[in-house]
């Protein structure tokens, strides 16, 4: 198991009720294992993970980050990564 950040911003951070937690998973868990263990610990958080199955629906609703960079839904982290989930952006 390894020990992973996230950062919840808005509209996620209203989900958890907090804006940082630790989570442990495996340590060849993605990204999308992740969002399922949180949801373990954190039930109203399922409703806000997007459709996995639709990259496009996905990303224009959640944007994870680690180190400045997008990061991909079959993700694997290391142990300390530090995880920001971004709600959608947008501007004009």
């Amino acid at each position: 198991m390894i020990r992973v950040k996230v950062k919840f911003y808005a509209p996620f951070n209203n989900h958890i009720g907090k804006k940082r937690i630790e989570v442990e998973v495996d340590e060849n868990a993605t990204f999308i294992d992740l969002l399922l263990r949180i949801a373990e610990f954190y039930p109203e958080f399922r409703d806000a993970i997007p459709d996995v199955t639709d990259r496009c629906v996905f990303y224009n609703n959640m944007v994870p980050v680690i180190d400045s960079s997008v990061i991909g839904l079959q993700q694997n982290f290391k142990d300390g990564d530090e995880i920001s989930l971004f709600g959608s952006i947008s501007g004009g």
